[in-house]
């Protein structure tokens, strides 16, 4: 199950536009001068182990060159656990090996591969404290190390530690700027201090014509999964952001919570051994109807089986 932290990060950096404007901020300036970020596209598909699926969110991306046929990849990982992965680039290493593999496959009479440039993006409160070089994972003697270099692979990885970053140095666009800033500051006992603070710039988020109240409600969701922040603290916060703050809070709040509810009757059903058929399950976590849903889970706690569950109406 997806993380707040996942699901944030996939809605505003699965957006090639959001994207490119974090590329923009950190990739090097020759790089940036080079690649054409604003037909930057989203390729399909995770390169993450499955047992890390809980710490680790990927994209990735393709852009072409400004002069030339060819381009390069751009994978950016979202790293979320609370702690530095001492073997982070031997992790993306397997996953680029991955991701070339997949091209290979795909196109079998390749010869060359295209550069894959990877990107780390880290929240955790402690800040990163290990290895951003493949370099540093090997053992033995710095000469005898020094003269194999040529042998062994090479290459860091491209980190911003946000939790490093000052507020300024993370000035972008300002969906983005709201976004790492969240992820930043999202453990502190003075968060709501801290987003009454930032009401000019979700302004300018809800002010955007293609994302703005799309974009607020992300906020409203993230806000409310990973702090359970009190709806009324969260309209306090943001008075003045938009004359529709208050309903877009409600509204999201009621939604996640019946959503939750539908969620915790599938749970109980697999965890009681009931199985649970593809149409069932979508049934249940697309229902909205609190009292159907209350009636549910009180029977998904004793039915054998899931033709049970429903009334004579609900059923198909």
């Amino acid at each position: 199950m997806a993380t707040p932290h996942d699901a944030l990060f996939k809605s505003v950096f699965g957006n090639p536009r959001h994207a490119a404007v974090h590329m923009t901020r950190f990739l090097p300036d020759a790089v940036v001068r080079g690649l054409d970020l604003e037909s930057l596209t989203l390729r399909s598909g995770s390169f993450v182990d499955h047992n890390l699926r809980q710490r680790h969110t990927d994209l990735l991306f393709e852009a072409p060159f400004r002069h030339g046929e060819s381009g390069a990849f751009l994978y950016l990982l979202f790293e979320h656990q609370s702690s530095s992965d001492p073997l982070m680039p031997l992790r993306l290493l397997r996953y680029m090996l991955r991701i070339w593999d997949q091209l290979l496959s795909h196109e079998p009479t390749r010869r060359t591969l295209p550069a894959i440039i990877p990107m780390v993006l880290h929240h955790g409160p402690e800040g990163w404290q290990a290895p951003v070089a493949f370099t540093e994972l090997f053992e033995g003697p710095a000469d005898v190390l020094h003269a194999l270099a040529r042998y062994l692979p090479q290459f860091q990885f491209l980190l911003t530690d946000l939790s490093e970053a000052s507020d300024e140095a993370l000035r972008v666009g300002a969906l983005a700027e709201v976004v790492y800033r969240l992820f930043k500051h999202i453990w502190d006992d003075d968060l709501l201090t801290k987003l009454a603070s930032w009401r000019e710039l979700l302004r300018s988020v809800a002010d955007d014509a293609t994302t703005g109240l799309r974009a607020l409600q992300l906020v409203i969701e993230y806000l409310v999964q990973a702090r359970d922040v009190p709806i009324e603290d969260l309209v306090r916060a943001t008075k003045g952001v938009h004359p529709t703050m208050p309903e877009i809070i409600q509204t999201t709040a009621d939604r996640l919570r019946l959503e939750t509810q539908a969620e915790l009757i599938v749970r109980a059903l697999e965890a009681r051994k009931v199985t649970v058929p593809d149409n069932a399950r979508a049934r249940i976590l697309a229902c909205r109807d609190r009292e159907a849903l209350t009636r549910w889970f009180d029977r998904a706690l004793i039915v054998a089986s899931v033709s049970d569950l429903f009334d004579e109406g609900d059923r198909e």
